[in-house]
């Protein structure tokens, strides 16, 4: 078998991911098509129709007339119809701001701290979070799950936190009472969160909100920061956006100053991409997302209907098309007996801070779910 760490650079969870896929292709003399890819959760189906009509409308547009740099802080028509449709009017598009995705929201918000701030992450939680903090010298204060995967709010202080709700991996939502105590220690703290709503399109039970600023005074201690490419399938396109409240002022810093801060960081996004988000905002864009996240959600559900009914441990899937598989065991030694033996591609749960555990991805068609199912069959009681 591989082995499981060579260098530092291979610590940096989906480029080993990348490296070792590449491996088994070259040893087994295979294409990228041979792997069953549960792994990374990027799409498989095209970009809806009305999507591509706003590209090519875009396009035509720009063949036409000279369109240069656009508003760093995002078009006013795309910013005015997220406040309408997403907000219902309770954000103005002054304090909207549009990004390339939640990795460039959190990029840009990371310069509202001091070098050395406190930043907590969940723990287990999308690996990219760490990384980002690192690199921008933040300290950071992991908060481990409990035995059934939730969270509470940390008995310290902190200058800020990251929220993923649904979480990634396990795939689980928050619901409105651990919110609600996460936002009153906020306030009790003077802690910033800021919460990652990527999947909050998936979540299938109205009890459990989409969106952090349902919970009373959120507004006071939160930005909420969304992305197109989960629900309407842009992570080729990348456009997000954040809310920066006009009732948030942390530590001095206030609306005014992010406006400062988006301009200082960015010349703004495609003209041409954020026309395929006003697409994607209109109705028939609303109704293509809709049937795509039911698409992921009920291939999440069959596969884990067939891991429950083979008397696996599986937690989530239930709000956001992530299962997270209890395998025991060294997760990196899994990953790589599945890879290797049956071209079965996972992500091993150490990578998220929690071994033990791989994370398989609904994102996925019929085609690859029946692939896996067969495989999963075949070798399910090796796992154990």
């Amino acid at each position: 078998m591989s082995t499981i760490l060579e260098t530092d650079q291979d610590q940096m969870l989906f480029p080993w991911i990348s490296k070792k896929k590449a491996e088994v292709i070259k040893s087994q003399n295979l294409k990228q098509s041979d792997l069953i890819n549960l792994g990374i959760g990027d799409v498989c189906h095209p970009l809806p129709e009305c999507i591509i009509k706003a590209l090519h409308k875009g396009i035509d547009k720009m063949g036409k007339e000279a369109i240069g740099y656009g508003p760093e802080q995002g078009r006013l028509d795309l910013r005015s119809k997220i406040s309408t449709v997403i907000y219902e009017n309770r954000f103005s598009e002054d304090e909207i701001f549009i990004t390339e995705g939640i990795a460039n929201s959190l990029s840009i918000l990371m310069s509202i701290f001091k070098e050395g701030s406190t930043i907590g992450v969940l723990s287990p939680t999308y690996p990219v979070y760490k990384s980002l903090l690192s690199t921008c010298g933040m300290s950071i204060v992991e908060i481990p799950a409990d035995q059934e995967l939730n969270f509470s709010p940390p008995n310290q202080k902190l200058d800020g936190m990251i929220i993923c709700s649904p979480n990634n991996p396990t795939g689980k939502a928050f619901s409105k009472n651990q919110l609600e105590a996460w936002v009153q220690w906020a306030k009790q703290n003077n802690t910033l969160i800021l919460f990652d709503g990527a999947y909050e399109a998936f979540i299938q039970d109205p009890k459990f909100p989409r969106s952090i600023y349902e919970i009373k005074e959120a507004q006071e201690c939160c930005i909420e920061i969304r992305s197109f490419s989960k629900s309407i399938g842009f992570t080729g396109l990348r456009l997000g956006y954040f809310v920066f409240p006009k009732t948030l002022k942390w530590k001095g810093f206030s609306l005014a100053q992010c406006k400062n801060l988006i301009s200082a960081k960015t010349n703004g996004v495609s003209y041409l991409i954020q026309e395929g988000g006003l697409a994607a905002l209109s109705v028939e864009g609303l109704r293509a997302s809709k049937q795509l996240t039911n698409s992921y959600m009920e291939m999440t559900e069959k596969l884990k209907d067939h891991l429950i009914s083979s008397g696996e441990t599986v937690i989530g899937g239930d709000h956001a098309p992530y299962l997270f598989w209890h395998v025991g065991g060294s997760s990196k030694e899994k990953f790589l007996h599945y890879l290797e033996s049956r071209l079965l591609v996972t992500v091993p749960g150490v990578g998220f801070g929690m071994e033990g555990f791989l994370r398989l991805s609904g994102f996925i068609n019929e085609d690859i779910l029946n692939k896996a199912l067969k495989c999963l069959s075949l070798d399910i009681n090796v796992t154990k």
